[in-house]
Order: structure tokens, then sequence, then C-alpha cells
């Protein structure tokens, strides 16, 4: 695995551990990961992609309930996208 996608899927799962738990009307575990992912320095379009792959591990998260694995989903996804 290259260290590029090292460092992107360790930068994407940091982020999506700070995934507020409070809500305000808007889809914000979607809104959360993707301004973080953007942030991050990735294309939103690459964002979008590894959101559509983890989407149900992160809501999960979100509800407050323990997701195991996900860092490892989330270098797939990464990698998934990346090849897209």
């Amino acid at each position: 695995m290259s260290a590029r996608l090292l460092r992107l899927s360790s930068r994407l799962a940091v982020l999506s551990l700070l995934i507020p738990l409070a809500g305000c009307g808007r889809d914000e575990v979607k809104v959360e990961f993707m301004e973080g992912c953007v942030q991050g320095g990735v294309s939103k379009s690459i964002c979008k992609c590894i959101f559509g792959k983890i989407e149900p591990d992160l809501r999960q998260m979100h509800a407050g309930q323990r997701v195991e694995g996900l860092g490892q989903r989330m270098t797939q996804a990464t990698a998934a996208c990346l090849r897209e």
C-alpha cells in the first residue's frame, strides 16, 4: 500500500472520529465527513465516493454505536475510490 494511501486513510479515520453527535436539521454525518475530507486535501469527488462506501459505518458511529474495523474499511474504500 502506498504511503499516500496510508496518510490519506489515516487522516480520514481521524476525521471520521470527530463527527459531532448533535444535529441541526441537516445531514451532519455527511456534511462533517465531506468538510473534513475536503479540508484534508482530498478532492470532493473522491470524498463522495469514500462516503458512499462507508456511510452505514459512519451513521452507526454517529448514533453512538461501536464500529469495529472502520479504519480498515476506510482504507479499502479510499483505495477503491482512487482506482475508479
